[in-house]
C-alpha cells in the first residue's frame, strides 16, 4: 500500500484568497486541485502548457529587452 506525502506550497494571502473562493465555488478543495495537478504532470510527463501562459506585462517586459529596455515587473506570472 502506496503511503500519502505531504506538498506544502507558499503563497500570499491574498492569493490563496482569491483561489479559495474559485476552488469552493467548484465544490472543491485546495488539497483536490493540487492532487489533480500532479496526477496531470505524473501522467503527462510534462507540466501544463497553459498554466504558464505569459501575461501582457510579460509579453511587454521580452520586447523591451530585445529593444535593449530595462523594465522591471513586479510579477510575471501567469494570468488565467
Amino acid at each position: 500500500m502506496a503511503f500519502s506525502r505531504v506538498v506544502q506550497a507558499r503563497v500570499s494571502g491574498e492569493i490563496q484568497d482569491a483561489a479559495n473562493a474559485v476552488i469552493q465555488a467548484y465544490g472543491l478543495t485546495v488539497s483536490d486541485v493540487v492532487r489533480a495537478l500532479m496526477i496531470r504532470i505524473a501522467q503527462d510527463q510534462r507540466i501544463p502548457p497553459t498554466l504558464f501562459r505569459p501575461t501582457g506585462e510579460t509579453l511587454t517586459s521580452f520586447a523591451g529587452a530585445g529593444r535593449g529596455g530595462r523594465q522591471r515587473f513586479a510579477d510575471l506570472r501567469a494570468e488565467d
